[in-house]
């Protein structure tokens, strides 16, 4: 919940200043006061980032819970002969320009990535262990927004020059589990 709420301040800070400044701009010049412009733009924009940031961490407890999002991954598992799963969490796909969100498992030879029930676009994504070349925290990038950014990510690349990240809880265990059976993979 501490993570909930520091990236919901964040989202808060970003927001109201982004808006309360393009707003201010916006009733400055529509009312031909400066002053009084920008105060009333920042105060609409301190209410908006109020309201998006309720609704933001809203979602991100929705998301830590797996409510709504991870009903169905019980059956995608079996659909795709899925046995043995080592570590699992609900993750998002942030390397896009929307994040998708779902369930990330990694199992004995790879790292697979399922959509949830009400994803448009429900493309599986999965890494075969073998081909993971590094495994790393990535920082916050407010450039990304909408994907993701305002979080640190999961990032992954592949010998074969593939790049993903993915929106994780506990990160640091994540990178562990990933490197430890990596590693155990390679010597069996």
């Amino acid at each position: 919940m501490k993570d909930n709420l520091r990236t919901t301040i964040r989202a808060f800070i970003y927001c109201s200043l982004v808006y309360g400044i393009c707003l201010g701009v916006a009733l400055s010049i529509y009312s031909k006061t400066i002053m009084k412009g920008f105060a009333f733009g920042l105060l609409g924009g301190i209410l908006f980032a109020a309201l998006l940031s309720l609704y933001l961490l809203l979602g991100l407890v929705l998301f830590q819970k797996r409510w709504l999002f991870y009903s169905n991954m019980p059956e995608q598992l079996h659909n795709h002969n899925v046995r043995n799963v080592f570590y699992e969490g609900v993750a998002a796909n942030t390397l896009s320009g929307r994040i998708k969100y779902g369930g990330l498992f990694l199992t004995h030879s790879s790292l697979l990535f399922i959509p949830h029930r009400f994803a448009i676009i429900r493309s599986l994504t999965e890494i075969p262990l073998k081909e993971i070349k590094q495994v790393k925290k990535t920082g916050i990038n407010l450039l990304k927004f909408f994907s993701g950014g305002l979080r640190p990510r999961l990032n992954i690349e592949t010998t074969t020059g593939g790049h993903y990240e993915f929106g994780v809880w506990n990160i640091d265990v994540w990178i562990k589990n990933i490197m430890s059976l990596k590693n155990g993979f390679r010597e069996g």
